[in-house]
């Protein structure tokens, strides 16, 4: 009995069992303000996060370099920044952050936008203004970052969204069309 109920607890109800299920589960019952940092974007624009108030914020971390889940997120948010054009959304951002601080300077991320003709004000490449900044930001996010030989990078591939009001409220998979279409 005690081992049931301490399953029962740890997927909270049999409906959690991953890591990454339990920091989406505590993201939605407690939002979190997103840090105010600076970001580069791909027009080499420092922004700050408080540009983007008012609006929601559809946000992928990436690496320029990456040969397999960023080209595919890059793919989908190239499909999404079409919908919001053509469907005239004001309030919706997208932005694609990359992690890579090392290696993704200004023109590999000048490079990785025009690979997937991302435009401005719909969809903002970036990279963090400096390192702490960007640790900052991935620490309040939680997002899982491990270094690979063969590729560089292994890390989740979910979409975050933020609030108008500057808050980290859901983590959803990229591949959730339905999901994510149902922020506009």
């Amino acid at each position: 009995m005690f081992g049931l109920t301490l399953i029962l607890h740890a997927t909270e109800g049999l409906t959690i069992f991953t890591t990454e299920g339990h920091r989406r589960q505590d993201v939605e019952s407690n939002p979190r303000p997103v840090p105010e940092i600076t970001f580069i974007d791909q027009s080499n624009t420092a922004l700050s996060i408080s540009y983007f108030k008012g609006k929601t914020i559809l946000m992928e971390f990436f690496f320029t370099s990456c040969p397999s889940y960023c080209y595919a997120m890059g793919s989908q948010f190239k499909k999404l920044q079409t919908h919001i054009m053509q469907s005239g959304i004001k309030n919706v951002v997208l932005m694609s952050v990359s992690f890579d601080y090392k290696n993704d300077a200004n023109k590999q991320i000048q490079t990785y936008s025009k690979r997937f003709n991302a435009q401005k004000p719909f969809w903002y490449v970036v990279r963090a203004k400096n390192n702490d900044e960007l640790n900052q930001l991935i620490k309040t996010f939680e997002v899982i970052i491990v270094g690979n030989e063969q590729s560089g990078y292994e890390h989740d591939s979910a979409v975050h969204l933020i609030s108008s009001q500057s808050e980290l409220y859901k983590i959803i998979d990229f591949t959730d069309d339905e999901g994510i279409r149902n922020v506009f």
